[in-house]
């Protein structure tokens, strides 16, 4: 009993989610009601509709009543039929119904009316504006082809025939304005209902999207407002260590009485070194500062650059490396074989990037190699610089982190390293601004390999093209 339920109530189930609530969920759910409801008053008034058209002599009108009926019976049962094609079948059983108990006369002409205004009424909640006025005009071709048949006596009804040709006229139009009044304003209402119910649902969906974004723009900005306190605390400590140093160690020099004049050298490189620890420190935040705000500047010009890689050159002298890091090594390649090379771009900002690039290879390689290599992409489009170590590497992990605002990795092994972790976050700045790209291949104990590419542009002054196109 409960299996038979469920399948009756799956197949007079619209297909259509209600969680949409869309009006095609409530058209459906009208027909499908609408249709269990006609079966159900179908089978009460079946039998004394039979009776009473046999007692009249009606023989054709009791075989159209069973065929509706069976009909019914089969749209609503039978679950390999569209709702569209249930429909259809459905309101052209009611049209047959409509049409015939017209014919028939009488008392019957009423009934016949009220089925065929039933006919564009259903048509209008179930299809549609468009199926109601394809509905109305058959109606109303229904009611021109009867009169038409009768008034010339094509065909024989006897309650037709003291219809003259304005009663016909009258009998016609009132039909039409019924059907126009009753369907058109169904139609009406439901489409407005529909178009309601769309805006409601796109609105809906705006605020879910807004929302969403709402979400995440507030998680950002509880993640970002968590880094800035993580980044002030680490200040905090980056800050006193040179400080305390250099404080520390210039009051030793002063107040001490210390004759040993390698000791006060070491004191003065310990102050050194602090002093410059220090200064990196307050460069590294005037940056992020001034690139937060958007001021940062850029300016470009035809510069040399081979003068770029000297300077670079200089900045890590192989001897100041020996001598600070003793296990470590440090190389320029140069693949672009090109002494003449001119690149279009901010010479500054380049050597910023590439000399945080090989500070942060120094830092983290205690022995091995660091290689600085430059050249030109395979489709000569950019310059490739390099910056290749053999330090700790960066997890997985931590590899889309490194180029965040305040980000600085916390293992076991970064935590006892000096900085302020905004180096990579400015170097990345700088790149977009000078049109070019950063990125990072890295293997986990093994070492990292650090990619920056600045496009070769053209330039608009006439000399510089000219010497722009001599390199080549």
């Amino acid at each position: 009993m409960l299996n038979w339920k469920r399948k009756l109530l799956s197949i007079l189930t619209p297909r259509e989610n209600k969680s949409t609530y869309s009006i095609s969920y409530w058209r459906e759910k009208i027909f499908y009601t609408i249709l269990l409801s006609s079966a159900f008053l179908g089978f009460l008034t079946l039998i004394p509709s039979v009776i009473s058209c046999y007692n009249d002599g009606l023989y054709v009108q009791i075989v159209i009543d069973l065929s509706v009926f069976s009909g019914i019976l089969f749209f609503a049962l039978y679950p390999g039929i569209t709702y569209k094609l249930k429909s259809t079948l459905f309101l052209i059983t009611i049209y047959i119904l409509g049409v015939s108990l017209t014919f028939m006369g009488g008392s019957y002409i009423i009934g016949g009316f009220i089925y065929l205004v039933a006919f564009s009424v259903a048509a209008s909640v179930w299809r549609g504006t468009k199926i109601a006025i394809f509905t109305i005009a058959v109606n109303t071709v229904t009611v021109i082809i009867i009169g038409y048949l009768s008034y010339n006596q094509i065909i024989y009804i006897e309650s037709f025939v003291s219809y003259n040709l304005s009663k016909w006229i009258s009998l016609g139009s009132n039909l039409f304005i019924v059907n126009c009044i009753s369907a058109i304003s169904v139609s009406l209402l439901i489409d407005g209902l529909e178009y309601t119910i769309n805006q409601t649902l796109k609105l809906k969906n705006q605020l879910s999207e807004e929302k969403l974004k709402l979400l995440a723009a507030k998680q950002k900005a509880e993640e970002a407002d968590k880094l800035k306190t993580i980044f002030l605390g680490n200040m905090s400590h980056e800050l006193k260590t040179p400080l305390n140093s250099i404080i520390g160690f210039s009051n030793l020099i002063i107040d001490s009485k210390i004759e040993d004049i390698n000791e006060i050298n070491h004191f003065q490189k310990i102050i050194s070194e602090s002093g410059e620890m220090l200064l990196n420190l307050i460069n590294d935040i005037l940056d992020i500062t001034v690139i937060e705000s958007g001021h940062l500047k850029i300016t470009k010009s035809n510069v040399p650059l081979r003068e770029i890689i000297n300077e670079i050159a200089h900045t890590f002298d192989e001897k100041i490396i020996s001598t600070q890091h003793k296990n470590v090594s440090f190389k320029i390649i140069d693949n672009l074989k090109q002494d003449d090379f001119h690149l279009y771009t901010d010479a500054l900002r380049l050597k910023q990037v590439i000399i945080n690039l090989v500070k942060n290879a120094l830092k983290f390689t205690r022995e091995g190699e660091i290689f600085f290599t430059y050249s030109l992409t395979e489709d000569k489009k950019d310059v490739l610089f390099l910056v290749q170590d053999t330090g700790i590497g960066i997890h997985p992990e931590n590899q889309k982190e490194i180029f965040n605002r305040f980000s600085k990795l916390a293992d076991s092994v970064n935590s006892r390293i000096n900085g302020t972790g905004l180096g990579l976050t400015i170097s990345k700045e700088i790149v977009a601004l000078l049109d070019g790209q950063i990125w990072v291949v890295s293997v986990y104990t093994k070492g990292s390999k650090f990619y920056v590419t600045i496009p070769i542009k053209e330039i608009e002054d006439e000399k510089l093209v000219v010497e722009l196109k001599n390199q080549y």
